[in-house]
């Protein structure tokens, strides 16, 4: 029984971009735990049953590699694409309707096709966590434009949201519920009592919850948690070390240089640190470059005057880098 369930694995795995070195380090972990079951007492129903079915494991483990693409696939050429697409949707935003700014948030949908069509190994919400910083900006942006920037910025509560919701023990959900409360009471304290300062005490409702069971333990069933291999936990911690210094960085390039406009570009590199982790290394750079590109785009855009006309060249990197990985 266990020499299936393990050759499942392997079987299931085989579908992902991931190394053979990768796969044989998950197995290992996979026979350890299944020969610590049946020490314990356990049939191997029981032991499966506790480690979850082949398909559960491998779904949950392919949520940080990417699937192997198939015979058909037209995501890549959709990545491709999409620069050229937004340099179109760019000029016309600006020649025709003369909405350069915010017609530049076009160029946010080079990131986001990249998320949506390059990392197949995710499930919808895994994608929508992904997605969220953008969704953000974008709505941050609108919202400014209409002199709301307080309480606009409340959108960017959007990502630990998501990401709460995107777990499945009750802690993250309640945590994603305190955080949408504490919202609802700051908008009220502002807009009914035009008390903003003490609205923001509203918010130490999701930092008590979060104190008071666990940080960590808010996003992650350690039962579930416990049963992944140590790669996978090394990687998960490597991930939230990741996301918990964006978070800081952008706070603090807010607070001490005022520069909240394109402080958000941190935000970027948590889409790319597992593609930095995990990515193949033939790959990995193809696969960063449209958030390298949009990068760029911004920091021109934002940092030397009159470069939005042209610094949308940034985007050409994303064929270049293909082109260059095929030669």
């Amino acid at each position: 029984m266990k020499k299936q369930y393990l050759s499942e694995i392997r079987t299931l795995l085989g579908r992902y971009v991931i190394t053979a070195l990768e796969i044989e380090d998950i197995i290992n972990d996979y026979d350890r735990m299944y020969e610590d079951g049946l020490a314990k007492g356990m049939n191997d129903a029981e032991v499966i049953d506790f480690l979850g079915k082949p398909e559960k494991v491998v779904r949950d483990l392919g949520d940080a590699y990417d699937r192997k693409p198939g015979k058909h696939s037209h995501h890549g050429k959709i990545i491709a694409l999409m620069p050229f697409l937004c340099v179109i949707a760019y000029f016309l935003i600006g020649f025709v309707g003369h909405a350069w700014h915010p017609g530049w948030l076009v160029f946010l949908a080079v990131p986001v096709s990249a998320i949506l069509f390059g990392a197949s190994g995710r499930n919808l919400m895994g994608k929508l966590t992904a997605l969220s910083p953008f969704i953000a900006v974008v709505a941050f942006i609108v919202l400014g434009e209409y002199g709301l920037w307080n309480p606009g910025w409340l959108v960017f509560l959007l990502i630990p949201t998501i990401g709460a919701l995107n777990d499945h023990s009750w802690k993250g959900k309640v945590f994603a519920l305190t955080l949408i409360l504490a919202s609802a009471g700051y908008l009220y304290c502002g807009y009914a009592l035009n008390a903003w300062g003490y609205g923001a005490l509203c918010f130490l409702l999701p930092l008590v919850f979060g104190a008071a069971t666990g940080f960590v333990d808010i996003i992650v069933d350690w039962k579930d948690y416990k049963k992944l291999p140590v790669s996978q936990r090394r990687f998960f911690f490597a991930m939230w070390f990741v996301v918990l210094a964006t978070a800081a960085t952008y706070v603090i390039l807010g607070v001490a240089f005022d520069w909240w406009a394109y402080a958000w570009l941190v935000f970027l590199v948590i889409p790319m640190f597992p593609i930095i982790a995990k990515g193949g290394a033939k790959n990995r750079i193809v696969a960063l470059s449209p958030f390298l590109a949009t990068i760029l785009f911004f920091l021109l855009g934002f940092l030397v005057p009159g470069a939005w006309a042209y610094a949308w060249i940034a985007f050409l990197l994303i064929p270049m880098t293909a082109i260059l990985k095929n030669a």
